[in-house]
């Protein structure tokens, strides 16, 4: 259950405090209202605290509204406050906003009724401060708690940032001392850090560079570097930023496995020679051999604990390719125990196959031998181990000579790549969509202009053809081809630069019932749906998602064209930092979609996921792809399991939260008239022409702009004449010219209540996802749909009509 709203309302008038009382009422069921008419129980009520809201006149007779807007700001800074007075002035008005003022309304008959909607506004607003404030903290903790070295360089060396484990691992007391420094005086050769920073500046990103870095204390270690360059719009490198894991003690294992390597060599041939010439000279000195060989099993031992510390997988054989030592990370590897292992042949403990041949591959053990020089397995190696299990792996073999330089023996080191390989694969992928996403954003801005163009005049026709039957309905045709295309445009928006989901909780259990409903309709194939009834809420934008469930229902019943049962299951799973997938720690929601069709061959599948790709005649290859982006965009993932024959599985994992189900309200179908001047700036001529007409056909007066320079002096120019216009509409991108988002900044600078309708064939702008954070009182996408720009127009200017007849001569 909800807490009650409560408010402190400071008002010195009875009748006033009554009128407003009674708006609060008429909005919220539940609000909880304290009057304040004098200074001891405003002073009561500040110690008291614990209100939502404060709404306090400016003129009281024992102080004014700007003495009690600091007080509360004083005691309370994240308490929003509205100012609501008959005898303030837009001077006033101005400095209390600045002083943190939310809104600021006259009293009056007519305004009394923007009390609950300037009220829902503040406290909407101050939710979000909250949000980003513990979002801010969260990323804070996550920056400094992180056990990796993480920072941020300049091109010239300058240190701007860096995380405490960064600042432990180079041994300096404080960031300040670290920052003191430039970056390339902590190398130990300057000369790798220039040739560092030409790959990553020609690469974009550098991954395991290996280098020697001075501390603080003058000692020296061993560091794995990645990392990447950051641009501005213009290209211009900014800074590089990446992590640092210090590798010192694996390198010093690595250095000592090399001197244990050749002291076993030179010692097994120096003792070998002792006890020669101690058996041909001395038959009865049997105490000096049995030393010798102790010496020699301890020196074995020493290298035997060596191994098993290491985090690398160790063999070594003679040269008949059979074991003779094994270490406890091959053990896990490979699943032999080292009793098990010693003196079998190596092709039989180390089971290795090219991972997409299947074939197996030629033992390295043997071609150590046969060329005397170190050998390294071909990319994508399987390890098959004894239970069956697959992985990844990576590695090298390498002769052991003994003193006169003959092969004795060869050591094989390899190590698991299976998540890394994983990671790296997920990363390209995204990186190939992101670059995609640039050009596919910037096409469907345009077509979208290009829809405008069309849709509007559709609606300017269906103005004039109301009584030609046949010429309606051939209109009612193209808008749907229109709705067709933008759907089109809407799946390439997917993958712009900047694109924001509007995610809030859903229910996905009603989600997955509505949309597996709606795409199997006339389908062959069935679906079972399997919901556990504590389903977690998704946090999730509907639209998007359902157009990823809808696609994937889609693909499995054309998996299954003579039929069959698609199996639809939901859980709620918790993922850990061990679990082997590209998420977050947290909460998720893990939706399962099962096919029993053709499945999908195994070298498409790290394909199916590329813009374009598709095997079908008349596919477009969007579908999974923009399913990819959309899962990537709500830091979610999505994984495929395919066998010819048998069938497909798709597993997507959404982010979850325990927070209650916001229900929206229907979406209004009329058509909303209006009356008053509307500034419109659009760079296209014939977007300007189309919309214009719509908006004069709906009641109201247009001027034209082309960038936002031409609008500022329209705006201004209207309101010196004393014809100021009602609204503005902006579209977002003008090329070669000022933009929405500027050309608002200017408007607000002239009139501070200005009403602008933030407009973009891009509708996945960030600023169009959140437009009240940019200070826009509305939002309309292109292209234009009539009903829903009436409704905007209607909702931010207001109307005196509204619930026009159809047949009326606006349509």
């Amino acid at each position: 259950m909800n807490d009650p709203l409560r408010l402190l309302l400071i008002d010195d008038n009875p009748t006033d405090r009554l009128l407003v009382i009674r708006e609060l009422r008429r909005e919220f069921t539940d609000v909880q209202v304290e009057e304040i008419i004098e200074a001891k129980g405003f002073n009561r009520a500040l110690k008291a605290g614990g209100f939502d809201l404060v709404i306090t006149d400016y003129q009281l007779h024992w102080t004014t509204g700007l003495e009690i807007l600091d007080a509360v700001k004083a005691h309370w800074p994240d308490c929003p406050v509205i100012m609501f007075t008959g005898t303030g002035s837009e001077e006033i008005a101005t400095k209390a906003m600045k002083a943190g003022l939310e809104d600021y309304i006259l009293k009056s008959p007519k305004h009394y009724v923007h009390i609950p909607t300037a009220i829902q506004s503040a406290m909407e607003k101050a939710w979000h401060r909250q949000a980003l404030k513990e979002a801010e903290a969260r990323y804070q903790s996550l920056f400094d708690g992180v056990p990796v070295g993480l920072y941020r360089t300049t091109p010239g060396g300058r240190i701007v940032d860096a995380n405490p484990a960064m600042v432990e691992m180079l041994g300096y007391p404080d960031q300040r001392h670290l920052f003191s420094i430039n970056a390339a005086d902590l190398y130990v050769n300057p000369e790798e850090r220039k040739w560092w920073q030409a790959m990553i500046e020609s690469q974009g990103v550098v991954r395991d560079f290996e280098t020697q870095l001075s501390r603080c204390d003058g000692a020296i270690i061993w560091v794995r570097i990645s990392a990447r360059v950051i641009r501005d719009d213009n290209g211009r490198v900014c800074y590089y930023e990446g992590s640092m894991a210090d590798i010192t003690d694996r390198k010093q294992a690595e250095e000592e496995i090399r001197q244990l390597n050749l002291s076993l060599e030179r010692r097994v041939a120096e003792r070998t020679a002792e006890l020669k010439t101690a058996n041909e000279q001395l038959q009865g000195e049997i105490t000096t051999r049995k030393q010798a060989e102790e010496a020699l099993a301890a020196e074995k031992e020493r290298l035997g604990v060596t191994l098993r510390s290491i985090g690398d997988g160790v063999i070594a054989t003679d040269t008949k390719g059979e074991i003779v030592l094994i270490n406890q990370v091959a053990e896990n590897l490979t699943g032999w125990a080292q009793g098990e292992a010693m003196g079998k042949p190596l092709t039989e403990v180390f089971h290795i196959i090219n991972e997409k041949t299947r074939e197996h591959c030629e033992n390295p053990i043997a071609k150590v031998i046969k060329t005397g020089k170190i050998v390294s397995l071909a990319d994508r190696t399987v390890l098959i181990a004894e239970d069956g299990t697959e992985r990844l792996v990576d590695d090298s073999a390498a002769p052991i000579h003994d003193k006169e330089g003959n092969i004795i023996g060869v050591v094989l080191v390899f190590r698991d790549i299976t998540e890394k390989q994983k990671m790296e694969e997920h990363l390209q992928r995204t990186q190939k969509l992101e670059s995609i996403g640039i050009l596919a954003g910037g096409i469907a801005h345009d077509f979208n202009n290009i829809l405008s163009i069309i849709w509007g005049n559709i609606d300017l026709a269906r103005m004039y053809s109301k009584s030609e039957d046949k010429v309606l309905e051939r209109l009612a045709k193209s808008e749907k081809g229109c709705l067709r295309a933008k759907d089109l445009t809407q799946q390439l928006l997917t993958f712009a630069r900047g694109g924001a989901p509007i995610k809030q909780p859903v229910a996905v259990s009603k989600l997955l019932k509505d949309t597996v409903e709606l795409a199997l309709s006339g389908a062959r194939a069935r679906c079972e749906i399997s919901l556990p009834d504590d389903l977690w809420l998704g946090v999730i934008d509907e639209v998007q998602i359902s157009q990823v469930i809808n696609n994937m229902i889609i693909n499995a019943g054309e998996a299954q064209p003579s039929g069959g049962i698609i199996k639809v299951r939901a859980e709620n799973v918790s993922v850990t930092a061990e679990d082997v997938l590209p998420l977050q720690a947290g909460k998720y929601v893990k939706i399962s979609i099962e096919d029993q069709g053709i499945g999908i061959p195994e070298e498409n599948l790290p394909k199916i996921f590329d813009l374009y790709f598709s095997t079908k005649e008349d596919g477009d290859g969007l579908g999974l792809a923009t399913a990819w982006s959309i899962i990537k965009k709500h830091d979610g993932c999505i994984e495929v399991k395919s066998e010819v024959g048998v069938g497909t599985t798709f597993d997507i994992y959404l982010p979850a939260s325990d927070e209650k189900l916001i229900i929206k309200e229907e979406e209004k179908a009329e058509i909303f008239r209006g009356e008053g001047k509307i500034l419109l700036m659009d760079d296209e001529e014939d977007v300007r022409e189309a919309t214009g007409w719509l908006l004069k056909g709906l009641g109201y007066e247009v001027e034209f702009a082309g960038d936002g320079a031409e609008a500022v002096d329209l705006y201004n120019e209207a309101r010196k004449v004393g014809r100021p216009f009602g609204g503005v509409i902006l579209d977002l991108t003008i090329p070669g010219g000022m933009g929405g988002k500027e050309t608002m900044q200017k408007l607000v600078e002239i009139d501070p209540e200005v009403k602008v309708i933030v407009s973009s064939g891009y509708s996945n702008d960030p600023i169009m996802a959140d437009f009240e954070e940019y200070g826009f009182s509305g939002v309309a996408a292109k292209p234009y749909d009539i009903r829903k720009l009436s409704e905007v127009l209607y909702n931010v200017i207001g109307s005196q009509m509204r619930g026009a007849d159809p047949t009326s001569d606006c349509y």
